[in-house]
């Protein structure tokens, strides 16, 4: 989902990685299914994208 959103929004890993105060390859990781998404940065996007917090479960 978060790739879909990137892609939506026209945002790349480094700025989204920017916004959420991480690296990019952790971002990278995340989207490759190798790192999990904290709650911490499950909020941050919730509130970036606006999209149900619940739904990134």
């Amino acid at each position: 989902m978060i790739q879909y959103l990137l892609e939506e929004k026209g945002f790349s890993q480094i700025q989204l990685a920017d916004y959420l105060g991480v690296q990019q390859p952790n971002i990278n990781a995340i989207l490759k299914g190798t790192r999990d998404l904290s709650k911490d940065l499950m909020k941050k996007i919730h509130e970036k994208f606006k999209i149900p917090y619940d739904s990134m479960f």
